[in-house]
């Protein structure tokens, strides 16, 4: 019998707001995996490269490092160099626009659109065409910032709803994971036995920033107004990456 040899670190990569603490759960599913919150790296500027190689070099077997890294050529070079697998989570942006705006009215965040006193259709608003006085930039450009590694080579790219429409569609997608993470080596248990492991870790209640979690709820959320913004802005970019077929929705 062939012993098991501890995976080597990887990198799950999340926009923010898009399911990352149900990806985590699935991949703690896993044996033996590890955590490490206080490495949690985000944006991924040119300036943190150095700083967050060093981290991602000194990964241990079985050790996850997770992100929410925008797509540059320096990281993009960087997981090539180590050889180092990568999960990329996405999300409907509607549903993902919902969950961010819901979440930084909660916490100290350093933006107007973050002020529980405004008026939460402001905060989708702002967040919707960006603040170009302090630089901040539209939804639609802020999302472009993490796209592109959807296409890198190499990078296992997984969609929320893909875990959430079905039972079938969350098995299939969990066994693509696995299977990418675990390709060409021995795993611990059987496979069959490590998807299931990992779908039962899921544990919605126990993420500290859950808040509903589900599909389409951007339509009780929008109003006709942020619904027209978000198409002026984005629209395009939802029917580029499948999540809308046309601007009527």
């Amino acid at each position: 019998m062939t012993t098991p040899t501890p995976l080597p670190g990887f990198f799950m990569n999340t926009i923010p707001k898009s399911g990352t603490h149900l990806l985590l759960q699935i991949l703690l599913g896993m044996p033996d995996i590890t955590h490490d919150e206080f490495k949690h790296m985000y944006e991924g500027t040119r300036e943190q490269v150095e700083k967050h190689s060093q981290v991602l070099r000194q990964a241990a077997g079985n050790e996850m490092i997770t992100g929410h890294i925008y797509h540059m050529e320096p990281w993009a070079d960087m997981f090539r160099q180590l050889q180092m697998k990568q999960i990329f989570m996405i999300r409907d942006l509607r549903d993902t626009l919902v969950s961010f705006v819901h979440f930084v009215r909660t916490i100290p965040y350093p933006f107007s659109f973050a002020d529980p006193n405004l008026p939460l259709k402001e905060s989708y608003m702002q967040i919707i065409y960006g603040i170009p006085e302090i630089e901040y930039p539209n939804i639609a450009d802020y999302y472009r910032l993490f796209l592109s590694w959807k296409d890198e080579p190499g990078v296992c790219t997984v969609t929320f709803e893909d875990l959430m429409v079905s039972h079938a569609s969350r098995r299939a997608a969990i066994k693509r994971i696995a299977e990418y993470l675990w390709e060409g080596r021995t795993t611990p248990i059987p496979m069959e036995q490590m998807i299931d492991r990992m779908e039962a870790n899921i544990d919605p209640q126990s993420s500290p920033t859950f808040r509903q979690g589900r599909i389409g709820g951007w339509q009780k959320a929008f109003d006709a107004d942020i619904k027209a913004a978000f198409k002026e802005v984005a629209g395009e970019l939802l029917i580029e990456l499948g999540q809308a077929k046309n601007m009527k929705w």
